[in-house]
Order: C-alpha cells, then structure tokens, then sequence
C-alpha cells in the first residue's frame, strides 16, 4: 500500500510479505514507478513476515536510487514481541 502524506510527494510504503512470485515482482515495479517523482519516502515493514532475496535487492536499488536523486528514504521496522524477550547466555 502506497499513502502520500501531505502535497510535497511524501510516501509511506508499507511493504508487505515478498517472496519470488510474479505477483511479487509486479508489485515492486508497480511500486517503483509510482514514486518515481517521489522526493521523501518511507519503508515500513510491519506488514512484512519476510522479503526474498530479489525483493531485498530490488528495495535496496530503490532507496539508493531514491538517494541519488537527492531524495532521502527511511526504514520504519517493527520489532515482532517475540524478538523483544531475550534471554542471556
């Protein structure tokens, strides 16, 4: 899912469970040409139970794109409650 918040082409992208699919694939090129103009954009991946290797790459590639072209990308993951009890060794 794709929200633009506010009119100066800031996007949230939640990015959801990607495998090696083709519906995957379609989703990441459907993705990327919609923030294609986009100066400030967001990842969050509380959605997300896993990223395949092609979908890691490929968002990889976006943000740095996204970078290049003086934009700027943020990361927003949430930690799942099991990660947060750790035990000691």
């Amino acid at each position: 899912m794709i929200v633009v918040l506010g009119y100066r082409y800031c996007v949230l992208i939640s990015v959801p469970t990607l495998h090696d699919r083709p519906q995957d694939f379609d989703w990441l090129f459907a993705t990327r040409n919609q923030i294609e103009k986009r100066k400030l954009i967001t990842f969050e991946f509380s959605s997300c139970a896993f990223l395949g290797e092609s979908a890691v790459t490929f968002l990889g590639g976006l943000a740095r794109e996204i970078e290049y072209a003086r934009g700027y990308c943020d990361i927003q993951m949430e930690q799942p409650s099991a990660w947060g009890s750790k035990k000691s060794l």
